[in-house]
């Protein structure tokens, strides 16, 4: 046995003068309790590290020579001088980013309202909460590698993680009735 369990042992004990005289079940029915959990966190762990080595024969590692400088530069100067040349398209722009958002929203709703139905499963909550986790930019920035820079890519952004908020709130709507 190591020091550190000899310690551990000594302390839950309390010693022979120790007052307390409750039922404690015995170390090593506590430690292999615990032992199994470790052992099932290692087996995950180590699972997850062979995904990540097998994903890396997949992954697209080409390095790309752009200049990071004269990018920033471009945007800065964007910012502080805007182009108003050509306003039909940047109004059609402002339209076509308000349907997204609006076409994300109103199709969140109802899968929410239906994960949310479902949200006493574990499952269901530990999804809802890791899409709720990740914001929609990095959503988009996933999306972007599946298809591009495209409609679907900003719909599924929003969509998305909208989905479980509305999951999260209708869930809890529905246990306050």
């Amino acid at each position: 046995m190591s020091a550190l369990a000899n310690l551990l042992q000594g302390l839950g004990s309390g010693g022979p003068d120790h007052k307390y005289s409750g039922n404690k079940p015995p170390v090593n029915q506590r430690d292999g309790a615990a032992g199994s959990s470790a052992r099932r966190l290692t087996g995950v762990c180590l699972l997850m590290v062979a995904a990540a080595l097998l994903a890396l024969f997949g992954a697209d590692l080409q390095v790309y020579s752009v200049d990071p400088w004269q990018e920033l530069s471009r945007i800065g100067l964007g910012l502080v001088q805007p182009s108003w040349d050509d306003l039909p398209s940047l109004l059609q722009a402002l339209a076509h980013t308000i349907a997204f958002a609006l076409l994300a929203v109103a199709l969140a709703a109802p899968l929410g309202l239906l994960l949310a139905m479902v949200f006493h499963w574990l499952p269901v909550r530990l999804l809802c909460a890791a899409v709720r986790s990740v914001h929609e930019l990095f959503w988009g920035l996933i999306f972007m590698q599946l298809y591009g820079l495209s409609a679907t890519t900003g719909l599924l952004a929003i969509l998305v993680p909208f989905t479980g908020m509305f999951a999260k709130v209708f869930a809890e709507i529905f246990e306050q009735q």
